[in-house]
């Protein structure tokens, strides 16, 4: 382990030195999520509409929220944002326009110009016109990722290619997209790691796993969190209570009910001192203290005081944050979105 940021002893200093905002500068949308492609969504009075990186609505909110579990649309992935109404699923382009019909029992995001879509009980996949281009034969689905994706059939999982031709067998008990040329596998009990012809490149042997990034992947074994490489040897050993992915070279672990971060070779860059942390993005990682959210740099240094009761991460240079009851956005600075200007 090498230095450490001395965040415990000198919070309080930090916190004085930090980029100081209004406090009370009133935040005006009910809800608010990221930016993907150039929109976000943002929600008043209880419709729902996108926004652009000016703070301009690109879409005005016209989309009336029918559930307090569902939004009436989502994200946009490919060009296109899912589109629920009543309890049929469709696609919008991004002047809100519907451009695939909502005849789908339910549906998921675009991923490489296809979408899952549910079918009388069975999931299959559309092209980016709506035409259904893979018939829905399959228990579940997940999204395409280099071209494979995972799929359900008679209770086990296998890889389809964008023809819906089978690549890899149906043989897994679970199965995850391919992240980074590697895919989680899971087989009894066990999760392993898979690579583009369906070979281990991971024996199963462990009790849980996430996702390669950065050439390294969390799991769980012999009660504690670690990380190994690609050959399935570990490099972190599984000492920690909780354990993120690598974003921007640094990992979120949990530690005696403590969070921090550590560097690709288990080394502590930033002391375990907070309440929560996220994942890094776009050079910031959101952190509670005090029971607020906030935003540290790289080197533990606190860049947004903590004044939020809910943020995400930075996406597109902007992070949604929520206080009070109200949502808006912040860039990297600190500095607040002003919306529909």
């Amino acid at each position: 382990m090498k230095r450490y940021i001395s965040i415990g002893v000198c919070m309080l200093s930090v916190l004085i030195c930090s980029v100081t905002l209004a406090q009370d500068h009133t935040l005006p949308l009910d809800y608010a999520w990221s930016f993907s492609e150039g929109l976000a969504r943002v929600e008043v009075n209880g419709r729902i509409g996108y926004v652009d990186t000016t703070g301009e609505y690109a879409v005005k909110p016209e989309f009336v929220r029918e559930s307090v579990f569902y939004p009436p649309v989502f994200d946009f992935h490919d060009g296109r944002a899912h589109r629920l109404l009543g309890d049929r699923h469709g696609f919008i382009d991004r002047n809100g326009a519907l451009i695939i019909d909502p005849r789908f029992d339910d549906a998921r995001d675009f991923s490489e110009n296809l979408a899952r879509v549910k079918i009388s009980g069975l999931w299959g996949y559309i092209n980016s016109d709506g035409a259904v281009i893979i018939s829905p034969t399959f228990e579940d689905a997940g999204e395409f990722s280099r071209g494979l994706a995972p799929v359900k059939r008679d209770g086990s999982w296998g890889y389809i290619d964008t023809q819906g031709e089978t690549e890899i067998a149906f043989a897994f008990d679970e199965a995850r997209e391919f992240s980074k040329g590697l895919a989680a596998v899971r087989t009894g009990d066990q999760w392993g790691f898979i690579n583009e012809t369906g070979a281990y490149a991971v024996t199963p042997s462990f009790e849980d796993a996430a996702d390669f990034s950065g050439g390294l992947c969390a799991v769980f074994w012999d009660g504690g969190w670690g990380y190994i490489d690609e050959t399935g040897t570990f490099v972190i050993e599984p000492v920690y209570d909780e354990a993120g992915e690598f974003s921007e070279g640094l990992a979120m672990v949990r530690v005696s009910g403590k969070y921090g971060y550590i560097d690709a070779t288990g080394e502590i860059v930033i002391e375990s001192v907070f309440d929560a942390a996220g994942d890094f993005s776009e050079g910031l990682g959101p952190v509670k203290t005090g029971g607020l959210w906030g935003f540290i740099d790289a080197e533990g240094h606190i860049v947004i005081e903590p004044m939020f009761d809910r943020v995400g991460g930075f996406s597109e240079g902007y992070s949604a944050v929520g206080r009070d009851g109200g949502w808006g956005f912040v860039d990297r600075e600190g500095e607040f979105l002003e919306i529909g200007r």
